[in-house]
C-alpha cells in the first residue's frame, strides 16, 4: 500500500527545522529527511519516537495521521528469543533426531503445517491456552504433534500422560486459577471486539505473551509506558486515547513533561 508522509506538515506546523526536530525527538536528521522525502515509515522504534514527540503538541495524533496508510500492514516482530519459539524448535529437533527413542526414533513427527511454519504453530498455541507456565502435550502419546492431538497443560498432567503410566484422558480443560472478573467490560476489551481483533495477534505485534494482553483486557494490569506506545500503534489510536482505555489521567505528565 502506498504511504503518504505528513511528517513535514506537522514539523512545519511547529515551525521546526529538521535539525531541531532531530534534537528534540532523538531521530537523526538523515532519517527525518528520508521519512519526509520517501514517505517511508521506518523502523518500529522510529515510529514510537515520532508518535511520542508529536503527541506532546497534538494529543490526538495517531501514526496514521503521520503516514496515511495502515502502519501494521508492514510491521513484523522477531520471536526468536521467545519461550514459545524455543518450544517449537525443540519439538522439531526431538522429532528429527532418529536416535531419540521417545520421539524421532519411534516415528513421532511434527505435522507439515507446524513443521513448515512457526506462525501456524504460534497462532494455534495462542488460541488454545498457551501460557508461560504450561508445556505442550500430546493427548495420544503415540500420535504426532498436530493441532488435533496437542494441548497446553501443566507438567504434572504431562507426566501423568507418559507412556509408562498409560494414556491419560480427560475433558481437555486446563484448570487455571482466575481472579474474579470485573463487573463491567473494560474499554480495551470492548475496543478489541469492535475492531474485530484477536488478543493473540495484538500480543504478537507488541512482543508480549497472550496472557499479558488478557490481563489488560480484564483490567488486572496495564501496559508500561513504553508498551503503551506500541499498543497505540497497533490499535491505531493516539497516545491520549490509549491511556484513556485504562482510565489513566497521567497522560499529560508522561508525554508532555
Amino acid at each position: 500500500m502506498q504511504s503518504t508522509s505528513n511528517v513535514r506538515k506537522y514539523r512545519e506546523l511547529l515551525q521546526l527545522s529538521q535539525e531541531e526536530l532531530s534534537k528534540r525527538s532523538g531521530i537523526s536528521r538523515v532519517t527525518i529527511s528520508y521519512l519526509e522525502t520517501n514517505a517511508s515509515r521506518g523502523a518500529i522504534d522510529t515510529a514510537q519516537k515520532l508518535l511520542v514527540f508529536f503527541s506532546r503538541y497534538f494529543p490526538d495524533i495517531t501514526l496514521e495521521d503521520l503516514f496515511e496508510s495502515k502502519w501494521m500492514s508492514n510491521v513484523t516482530h522477531g520471536m526468536s528469543k521467545s519461550r514459545i519459539y524455543h518450544i517449537w524448535c525443540g519439538m522439531k529437533a526431538r522429532c528429527s533426531n532418529k536416535s531419540s527413542k521417545n520421539y524421532g526414533g519411534r516415528g513421532i513427527t511434527v505435522c507439515d503445517e507446524w513443521a513448515n511454519s512457526f506462525d501456524a504453530f504460534y497462532e494455534w498455541s495462542i488460541n488454545n491456552g498457551y501460557a508461560d507456565d504450561l508445556t505442550i502435550d500430546r493427548t495420544d502419546n503415540d500420535g504426532i504433534y498436530e493441532p488435533d492431538n496437542c494441548r497446553w497443560t501443566t507438567y504434572l498432567v504431562q507426566n501423568n500422560n507418559r507412556r509408562s503410566t498409560g494414556k491419560y484422558k480427560n475433558s481437555g480443560h486446563i484448570a487455571i486459577s482466575k481472579e474474579a472478573k470485573p463487573k463491567n467490560e473494560t474499554r480495551l476489551k470492548k475496543l478489541i471486539k469492535e475492531k474485530g481483533l484477536k488478543q493473540g495477534w495484538i500480543a504478537k505485534q507488541i512482543g508480549v505473551n497472550n496472557q499479558t494482553v488478557t490481563n489488560w483486557a480484564k483490567g488486572y494490569s496495564r501496559p508500561s509506558d513504553s508498551t503503551m506506545v506500541k499498543l497505540a500503534i497497533v490499535l491505531g489510536l493516539s497516545l491520549k486515547a490509549t491511556y484513556a482505555l485504562f482510565d489513566d489521567e497521567k497522560f499529560n505528565l508522561k508525554v508532555t513533561g
